[in-house]
C-alpha cells in the first residue's frame, strides 16, 4: 500500500466542543458516516478479481495473492485487498491494514458509549447487535481498547499540545486541541482500498 501514501501537513479542526457528523448521539446518518470510514468495497466487484482461499506457501513461487483485510468490529465482515507480491516477502498468510481495523475498534466504543434504545434496529447493518449481550459486547470493547491502546503506543505521537493562558477557564488555561500535524492523507488510502479491493462475507 506504500504507492497509496501521500501526505498533508496543517492544523487539526478539534475545537473542545467542536460539531462535526462524527459527533453526537447516533442517528442512521451518523451510523452511515462511520461505517463509511472503513466499509469501502461494494460486493459486486468480489467475483472481478483474483482471490484465492489461501497464500501460496512455497518460496519459489514469485507471484503470490497477499490479502490485506480491513476488519471492523461491527458490522463482522472483511475488506480484502489483493496485490502481487513474492513468497519471500511474506510473513504470514493474511495482512491487515490496521487503522481500517483500529477505526472499527474506535466505533464499537462510540456505540458502546450510547443506551442501545438510542439504535434503530431497522438500521441494518449499522445496528450494533454484538453489544446487546453484555458479556460479548463487554469483551469486544475490552478487545477494541487494548487495539487502540497498542496502536497508540506504537505510534508514539510526540506533537505537543499547547495550554492557552485563559482567565476565563477555571484553570487559568485551556488546552488548544487544533495541533499542527503531518499526517497520511487518507482519502488517498481509502482510494486505494477501493481500486483494490473486495468485500467477502463472513
Amino acid at each position: 500500500m506504500w504507492e497509496a501514501v501521500e501526505f498533508w501537513e496543517g492544523n487539526f479542526a478539534n475545537e473542545f466542543n467542536s460539531s462535526t457528523k462524527y459527533r453526537g448521539p447516533p442517528t442512521l446518518e451518523r451510523e452511515r458516516a462511520w461505517n463509511d470510514l472503513w466499509h469501502y468495497t461494494p460486493k459486486s466487484k468480489a467475483a472481478t478479481l483474483p482471490i484465492r482461499n489461501s497464500v501460496p506457501r512455497s518460496r519459489s513461487s514469485t507471484n503470490c495473492i497477499v490479502w490485506y483485510v480491513l476488519f471492523p468490529c461491527s458490522p463482522p465482515r472483511h475488506t480484502v485487498i489483493c496485490a502481487a507480491r513474492t513468497a519471500t516477502a511474506l510473513s504470514a498468510q493474511t495482512t491487515e491494514w490496521n487503522h481500517g481495523r483500529l477505526l472499527g475498534d474506535q466505533n464499537v466504543l462510540r456505540q458502546y458509549s450510547w443506551p442501545m434504545d438510542k439504535f434503530d434496529q431497522s438500521w441494518g447493518d449499522l445496528y450494533p447487535a454484538m453489544l446487546q449481550d453484555p458479556e460479548t459486547g463487554r469483551t469486544h470493547v475490552d478487545h477494541c481498547i487494548e487495539a487502540l491502546r497498542l496502536s497508540l503506543m506504537c505510534a508514539g505521537d510526540i506533537t505537543p499540545v499547547l495550554f492557552l493562558h485563559d482567565e476565563a477557564s477555571p484553570l487559568g488555561v485551556r488546552a488548544d486541541f487544533n495541533v499542527h500535524h503531518k499526517c497520511r492523507t487518507f482519502d488517498k488510502l481509502v482510494d486505494y482500498v477501493k481500486k483494490n479491493g473486495v468485500e467477502l462475507a463472513t
